[in-house]
């Protein structure tokens, strides 16, 4: 079985290797056990992961961040880019839309 928090550390160092940002992560205490990864900067980098289609679940954006989320998904893990709300796990307060990955196991 393949482990959640490597495969979530893995992707943020992925996605911030290609954005150049700053990613960050929250794993969740309740099961079953999840994490958001969302960009500090409040503006999470969309065409990295499907070509700034926000809740569409076919990635097409850079091909090593796409390979790692299509291998995660293979391995039986569900991830969703959603958007960020105020309030939320991450902190969010700002006024313009911004978005997060959700994985779960």
């Amino acid at each position: 079985m393949v482990d959640l928090k490597s495969t979530v550390y893995a992707l943020q160092n992925t996605l911030a290797l290609q954005s150049g940002e700053d990613i960050f992560i929250y794993f969740s205490n309740e099961k079953p056990i999840h994490a958001s990864i969302w960009a500090k900067n409040n503006n999470f980098p969309l065409d990295i992961l499907n070509a700034g289609s926000p809740q569409n679940d076919l990635w097409d954006g850079d091909n090593s961040v796409v390979q790692l989320i299509t291998d995660m998904e293979i391995t039986g893990f569900s991830i969703h880019l959603i958007p960020r709300e105020v309030g939320d796990e991450t902190g969010f307060v700002s006024l313009h839309q911004d978005f997060k990955l959700v994985i779960r196991s």
